[in-house]
């Protein structure tokens, strides 16, 4: 949706993310607040890594898709 907003728009529009692990509480963010949250998180937290590297192959898919899911969003949002 927002490839397609930018394409025909000439313009990023704001994409936002909601949160709602907790129905109760639901939260909206920027999506640039949820990928920056997402990298500082994951992708350079070293316990994350760690603890990734003690489920063998399962870790290493979990590190893999948390890095397709960012590229995803970089190609699409530019973010």
């Amino acid at each position: 949706m927002t490839t397609a907003v930018s394409t025909i728009k000439c313009s990023q529009p704001e994409t936002y993310f909601e949160y709602h692990s907790r129905p109760e509480n639901p939260k909206v963010k920027s999506l640039k607040e949820e990928l920056l949250k997402v990298f500082r998180s994951r992708v350079v937290n070293p316990k994350w890594i760690k603890g990734m590297r003690k489920h063998g192959y399962k870790g290493a898919f979990e590190m893999a898709a948390t890095m397709d899911y960012l590229f995803a969003y970089d190609a699409t949002t530019n973010l």
